[in-house]
């Protein structure tokens, strides 16, 4: 009965677990203390954690528990409490269950020993009042004054992810945009002699100066909006690029970054150098960017898989193909042709052995000619001339597993056509995996016929 009587209670305490602003109602205090001498700020907070039981013979009173974070503007850290940093998003609690609830769980850790520390901060600051947070962030911007000399009037105005610009300014107060730079894994690729000094009011200039970065209005708009822009200017300076009006449409938009950003340099380089020398500067960004034009996310996801073969296994790609790439770009069917490619170059030559009921199903029916494949390499290239994954098909080709016949006409393959071990046909595919034709429809149903060949049931 009590159990049944919690259950009818939780989901009234679920819809009243947050006010009309959304705000947790468990938060239940704050404090915030600033010492001017030192140059600290603590945010103490206190949380009435939910103690939950099923049993009304041992029942847990709620208890009020106290974190804190704590803003040392003088040596440039922030520190939270350990138990803190485990904070969720929505209507989850606090309290990590897998915790033992020791004293190391209340201990001040610095944040840069915290796994994902700025998604912990974008999730407090949703989670903790606006007033709390809006408290904290003035009481701070007067401490960064204090230290470095300057108006704050700049970052008055700021209402967005303010507990992630408290803790950058912390970090460096004259520039905090330059915490992310130099905490940036492609920071030490760079292997720029620079070490990041908080009192340096120029220290954005020294690191453009230290990188060959010549900086410029729009360059540092968008270095104010999105810091790490900075390596993506200096990656298409790598490749080759040097209008500023193509790196410009670059560095504007996040997904178009994203395209230089997530792609291993030497890969993005070797293509880039490549198609610009055929093409020219242009038209390789536009081949670079069809992808995200096209909001084709599934070989937006290839992309970088893509360009690896293609550096690899550069000297073994087919004319036709190059061609297609530095024109098309990194379509799904380049992807899949490069797959074949790499598969080819990778494994052994498999010859196959067909039964003789597989070794019926050739024929010549009209213009068309059906025939296996006779190894591996074989099937690779007809992978790679009709754009398609079959080249992954060895195995259970090998093991009668599946059966795949083609269908040529003029010497070019035309079809693909998948037949399971019940004389079934699981798929029959054109180039890019397309639709057979009019035309090609009535062959297939007369191969069928003829060799007994059960069709696909829609």
């Amino acid at each position: 009965i009590e159990y049944r009587l919690s259950q009818k209670k939780y989901p009234y305490d679920t819809e009243r677990f947050r006010d009309s602003d959304g705000v947790r109602k468990d938060w239940v205090g704050c404090r915030i203390d600033t010492d001017d001498d030192n140059l600290i700020l603590r945010m103490g907070l206190t949380w009435l954690r939910r103690m939950r039981t099923w049993s009304s013979e041992h029942p847990l009173k709620p208890i009020l528990t106290d974190y804190e974070i704590v803003f040392d503007l003088k040596n440039g850290i922030v520190s939270i409490t350990k138990e803190l940093s485990r904070i969720k998003s929505g209507d989850v609690y606090l309290y990590n269950n897998e915790s033992d609830g020791s004293d190391s769980d209340n201990e001040i850790i610095p944040l840069t020993k915290i796994a994902n520390a700025g998604r912990v901060l974008r999730t407090l600051n949703k989670e903790l009042p606006e007033a709390i947070v809006g408290a904290a962030y003035t009481a701070l911007l007067k401490l960064v004054s204090a230290f470095t000399g300057f108006s704050m009037s700049q970052y008055e105005s700021v209402t967005d992810n303010r507990l992630m610009l408290m803790y950058r300014l912390t970090r460096m107060p004259f520039e905090p945009n330059m915490t992310d730079v130099f905490d940036h894994e492609e920071f030490a690729r760079l292997k720029i002699k620079i070490k990041p000094n908080r009192n340096e009011p120029e220290i954005y200039n020294q690191f453009c100066k230290k990188a060959r970065i010549k900086s410029y209005r729009i360059l540092r708009k968008c270095y104010m909006e999105h810091p790490t822009v900075l390596f993506t200017y200096l990656r298409m300076r790598e490749c080759g690029f040097r209008d500023v009006n193509l790196i410009n449409r670059v560095i504007s938009d996040t997904m178009n970054c994203s395209v230089f950003d997530d792609a291993p340099i030497k890969d993005l380089v070797f293509f880039a150098k490549y198609c610009m020398k055929k093409r020219g500067e242009l038209p390789t960004l536009n081949t670079m960017l069809r992808n995200v034009a096209q909001n084709d996310l599934e070989a937006f996801d290839n992309a970088n898989d893509t360009l690896d073969m293609f550096h690899k296994y550069f000297r073994h790609i087919p004319n036709d193909i190059l061609d297609e790439i530095i024109n098309d770009g990194f379509t799904r069917g380049v992807h899949d042709a490069l797959a074949n490619i790499s598969y080819q170059c990778t494994n052994k030559k498999i010859k196959f052995k067909y039964t003789v009921e597989q070794m019926s199903l050739e024929d010549d029916i009209g213009l068309y000619q059906f025939r296996l494949p006779i190894d591996s390499y074989q099937l690779c290239e007809i992978g790679n001339a009709l754009h398609n994954c079959v080249a992954s098909y060895v195995d259970y080709i090998a093991k009668m597993h599946t059966t795949i016949v083609t269908a040529s006409r003029d010497g070019e393959y035309k079809i693909c056509i998948e037949i399971d071990d019940q004389n079934r046909i699981r798929q029959e595919r054109t180039e890019y995996n397309g639709c057979p034709n009019a035309e090609e429809r009535e062959v297939l149903k007369l191969w069928h016929e003829k060799h007994g060949v059960q069709e696909m049931s829609n």
